[in-house]
């Protein structure tokens, strides 16, 4: 694990965690997954390709509402492209 950080994606406040991991809670998460009090799950298809790290996790808000944004070697994020940073908001 690389980056932790705390977001409410609406469904409630969980904790994020990123890194170099493939696996958490018993099924695949590519990089980034989500504990929410009583479990961990994937975010999304998480980072990619295979193998790619996310390095920091922060929460911003731009003026429309707060995001979570993801930084890190990655080129896929959620199956669309991005070049070492996305954001999930």
């Amino acid at each position: 694990m690389r980056a932790l950080a705390v977001f409410d994606d609406g469904s409630g406040p969980a904790l994020y965690a990123g890194g170099s991991f493939t696996r958490a809670g018993g099924g695949a998460a590519n990089g980034i997954a989500r504990w929410d009090g009583s479990g961990w799950s994937a975010l999304g298809s998480g980072v990619g390709p295979s193998g790619r790290i996310v390095d920091a996790l922060t929460v911003f808000d731009d003026g429309s509402g707060p995001a979570l944004c993801v930084g890190g070697s990655f080129t896929l994020a959620g199956g669309a492209t991005a070049f070492r940073i996305a954001s999930v908001g």
